[in-house]
Formats: C-alpha cells, sequence, structure tokens
C-alpha cells in the first residue's frame, strides 16, 4: 500500500484510506497500525476508527497482507488529528 491518509472524521473518530499498491501485486488484506500497535486489519483500502479522543494527532501505517499471509514492510506514518469535541 501507499499514500496512506486521512482527513479527520469527527471529534472521536477517523477513517483512513490508501492506494492499494505501488507494484500493483494485489494484497489479500492490509494491517492498520496506530504508533507500532496493530489496530485491525481491513480487505479494502481503507479503515474507519473510533473511540478516540478529541483534537488530538495520531500516527498511522499500513502494510499489505499477500494470499499467504505474509506481511509487506509498512508505508511511512501519517498523521491525523481528531476534530474537536
Amino acid at each position: 500500500p501507499v499514500d496512506p491518509r486521512g482527513p479527520a472524521s469527527g471529534p472521536n473518530g477517523s477513517e483512513r484510506t490508501w492506494s492499494a499498491s505501488a507494484s500493483g501485486a494485489p494484497a489479500a488484506s492490509y494491517n492498520v497500525y496506530r504508533g507500532a500497535t496493530r489496530i485491525g486489519s481491513a480487505t479494502e483500502p481503507r479503515f474507519t476508527e473510533s473511540g478516540l479522543e478529541s483534537s488530538v494527532t495520531y500516527l498511522y501505517a499500513v502494510s499489505g497482507v499477500d494470499a499467504q499471509g505474509v506481511e509487506g514492510p509498512r508505508t511511512p506514518m501519517c498523521s491525523v488529528t481528531t476534530g474537536a469535541a
């Protein structure tokens, strides 16, 4: 995956999207990380997270996982700031 981005979608949540792959090789799924912690996975190039604090900046990265379960490298971190309450 490349180019993770994500405007805050509200005071307590955010949605991130990314381009599927720089190499064109399809990923079977994606792992989503906030900082160094894996917070979930997705089968489409988007992920929504809720329960976040308002007016806080979070850092995210994404990695692709192939059909055999092999995880590729993580993207560079992108920042998302949630809205004010």
